[in-house]
C-alpha cells in the first residue's frame, strides 16, 4: 500500500472514532432506533411506498446517481458520508441503497452508529426497482 493511501486510511479511521465518541457523548446514544436491516427488493419497494416521510439516501457516486436515481431522493456519496452525516434528518426513516447492494451495506453500520437519532433504518440488499417505483410515484400524483 503507498504511503498517501496509508495516510488517507489512518485519517479516515480517526475521523470515525471521533465521530462515534462525538455521537456517544452527544446525549444521543442510547436514543431507540428500529433497525429494520436489509431488504430485498421486492420488499423495499412496497415499503417504500407505506412509509409517509421516508428519506430514501443514494449512497452510490454522483455520475450513477444522476444516471437514474429514485425520485425524491438523495444523493451523499460513501466516499463523503463522514463529512456529510448530519445532512441525513434525524426525524424521517431513512432507506439506504446504491446500485447493487454493496456500497450501501458498508455505509449502513455506519450511519447506524453515528445517527443513532434516526428512528428507523434500513437498506436495500440488491438492485434498486428505480422504474417500478418512479412509476408507481407518477400515478399517486
Amino acid at each position: 500500500m503507498h504511503k498517501a493511501a496509508k495516510t488517507k486510511n489512518a485519517f479516515m479511521t480517526a475521523l470515525l472514532a471521533i465521530a462515534v465518541v462525538f455521537t456517544f457523548f452527544s446525549g444521543n446514544a442510547f436514543a431507540e432506533q428500529k433497525d429494520l436491516g436489509g431488504m430485498a427488493p421486492a420488499e423495499a419497494l412496497e415499503y417504500m411506498k407505506k412509509t409517509e416521510n421516508l428519506y430514501i439516501l443514494d449512497v452510490s457516486p454522483p455520475e450513477k446517481h444522476n444516471s437514474i436515481h429514485f425520485n425524491g431522493s438523495y444523493n451523499i456519496p460513501q466516499a463523503e458520508l463522514l463529512s456529510r452525516i448530519n445532512e441525513i434528518p434525524k426525524d424521517r426513516p431513512v432507506l439506504i441503497h446504491c446500485r447493487l447492494g454493496r456500497t450501501c451495506v458498508k455505509a449502513y453500520p455506519l450511519i447506524k452508529k453515528m445517527r443513532p437519532d434516526i428512528p428507523v433504518i434500513s437498506y436495500l440488499n440488491g438492485e434498486p426497482p428505480f422504474e417500478e417505483y418512479n412509476n408507481w410515484l407518477k400515478t399517486k400524483k
